[in-house]
């Protein structure tokens, strides 16, 4: 993706939150929680990180690892998968 800011991300493991890139966590999203990328990325000892705006919970920088981009509404097998993953 060229420009991520604006775009929609899922979190696709829990997610701790921090209060800057590689700050100091004050919260986590659990699996599936959806957000709006509005900054970043910030690069510290090479890991990416994002400021999201979640649609409920804390908001802060995230890892890139941590959050995957939302093209679209995800499918009944994404939905799967996505749990899958967070067991």
């Amino acid at each position: 993706m060229s420009n991520p800011i604006g775009a929609s991300v899922v979190s696709i493991n829990k997610t701790d939150v921090y209060d800057s890139p590689g700050g100091k966590k004050i919260g986590s999203q659990k699996v599936s929680s959806r957000g709006t990328i509005l900054q970043g990325p910030v690069e510290i000892n090479g890991q990416k990180y994002w400021y999201v705006d979640y649609n409920s919970g804390p908001d802060g920088w995230v890892k890139e690892s941590d959050i995957a981009y939302l093209d679209s509404e995800p499918n009944v097998i994404e939905r799967f998968l996505i749990w899958v993953l967070s067991i």
